[in-house]
């Protein structure tokens, strides 16, 4: 028996990264407690009040990206420890005796550089009424919650220990410099409701320090807190050492679409100024601008899969099937406790991305209405109320951007025939759609598909004339995916 001194990892090598963490949109890193003044409140340090990012959270979405572009998504980690998340993070199992695995990766929690925060309102719509949503002994399903502002930025720090097995050491570095490269480039969004445009960050900034423990002189360095060697490298993957390509088996489709504001667009705020209009455009803080006119990812998302829905059960003669299909894309319409849920039934995530984008070009007006008595041809008493939408115009620009992941061609045909609708003005967004308000003329589209294994395919649209599309790109896969939403419903008949 070996004595318990020696008993250790035997680690080789030490690598320190440093990174600045910027939100692009607002984030929410949630405390488990419904706050004073809003039902979701963010997470904060007991002792600084300061809102917190957990080293836990940063672990988990760097974990979840690393295996999704490895091994491509919905690959779910096994016993064992095959998979490089496994073997950089470390797995526990539960019940196994000897099976569990340290981490060789520490990440320390974060506070963020200045505190500022903002408020966001939901509701959920009946797609049907398109009223607020009721619920069963819950009432309607109106919240608000508490957001970090864009902006706001953390500063990161991990340390990965090597051990002696050099071939053990290659492949930590690979899924180490495969996570960071997520955030270097935007593709690991943080806190909750990823998949609806909050958390969208960036990293940059990075500093580097390699101690090569087997060095008396490094080792001594690391020891007394001096500098370690600083790799050169324009990309963290390159400041780790990885010049060719890192692997990437995601199967997933991307849209981008400009649009014209030739109207009006409302999606509501929550109205926290008193002396503002009754009725104020929903504002954020987008690249570094205050109070900047947004489209938000829960607004479009819902605008989608209602479109989408009523496509659906105008196609599939069983609303139920036609539900499934919707529910495929865009997550269940319902999250169920667990002692709500069916046996063998399990909660799953949307498989459609959907950004929030800022509305650009825009006017600012405030416009007075009042409400006319349908019998006396009259105003209502009391019933003067003021809208402060956005007011759009030639120079105006809508951004949509979403991206399904792990396409099926009748999924990828439902969002072209939503684009459709878009792009023609027949499916309007935010509120007062009665009045003309939310419709949008296509400019541009953009969409890629990615495949593991294969080449790249984009397609690029712009109008022809008032009747007609030029497509750059192979028209005729996009007519299948078009006309596979019909043939589905042929197989489901």
């Amino acid at each position: 028996m070996s004595a318990r001194w020696n008993e250790n990892r035997k680690i080789a090598r030490r690598i320190l990264v440093k990174g600045k963490l910027t939100l692009l949109t607002p984030a929410r890193f949630g405390a488990s407690e419904e706050g004073v003044v809003t039902s979701m409140s963010i997470l904060r340090d007991a002792d600084s009040n300061r809102p917190l990012l957990p080293g836990s959270s940063i672990a988990g979405a760097m974990r979840a990206y690393l295996r999704e572009r490895k091994y491509g998504y919905e690959t779910k980690e096994t016993k064992g420890f095959t998979l490089l998340s496994q073997k950089l993070f470390g797995s526990v199992v539960d019940g196994e005796q000897g099976e569990s695995r340290e981490s060789y990766l520490l990440i320390e929690d974060a506070l963020v550089d200045k505190t500022a925060t903002e408020f966001r309102p939901g509701v959920s719509i009946e797609s049907a009424t398109r009223i607020v949503k009721e619920i069963k002994d819950k009432g309607g399903q109106l919240y608000d919650m508490e957001l970090l502002e864009a902006g706001s930025g953390f500063d990161l720090n991990f340390e990965l220990d090597l051990p002696e097995d050099e071939s053990e050491q290659k492949e930590l570095m690979e899924a180490f410099a495969i996570a960071l490269t997520g955030f270097e480039t935007g593709e690991i969004g943080m806190g909750t409701r990823k998949r609806r445009g909050f958390g969208e960050c960036k990293m940059d900034e990075w500093n580097v320090q390699i101690y090569n423990l087997k060095n008396p002189k490094e080792l001594t360095a690391w020891i007394s807190g001096a500098s370690g060697s600083q790799p050169a490298g324009k990309t963290i993957a390159e400041k780790l050492g990885f010049t060719h390509p890192l692997p990437d088996n995601r199967h997933r489709f991307k849209l981008e679409a400009e649009f014209r504001l030739p109207g009006s667009l409302l999606i509501r705020s929550g109205g926290n100024d008193p002396a503002a209009p009754d009725m104020v455009h929903l504002r954020s803080k987008h690249g570094g601008i205050g109070n900047t006119p947004i489209l938000s990812g829960t607004s479009l998302a819902g605008v989608m899969r209602a479109r989408g829905l009523r496509i659906a059960k105008t196609l599939f003669t069983d609303d139920k099937k036609a539900q499934k299909f919707i529910s495929e894309i865009f997550g269940p319409d319902e999250l169920k406790n667990q002692n709500e849920r069916n046996s063998g039934e399990e909660p799953f995530a949307s498989r459609l991305v959907v950004r929030e984008r800022k509305v650009e070009g825009e006017k600012d007006m405030v416009q007075s209405r009042i409400r006319i008595d349908r019998f006396t041809g009259g105003t209502f008493p009391g019933a003067l109320f003021e809208q402060q939408p956005v007011i759009g115009g030639r120079k105006s620009k809508v951004t949509v951007s979403v991206e399904l992941r792990n396409p099926q061609d009748a999924q990828i045909g439902l969002l072209l025939h939503i684009l459709k609708d878009l792009w023609t003005g027949d499916l309007a967004l935010g509120g007062e759609s009665s009045t003309g308000r939310g419709r949008l003329e296509g400019i541009k589209a953009d969409m890629w598909l990615y495949q593991p294994g294969q080449d790249m395919q984009q397609w690029h649209i712009t109008p022809k004339d008032e009747r007609k599309l030029h497509i750059d790109g192979n028209r005729d896969v996009l007519n299948g995916y078009a006309t596979s939403v019909k043939e589905m419903r042929n197989e489901q008949a």
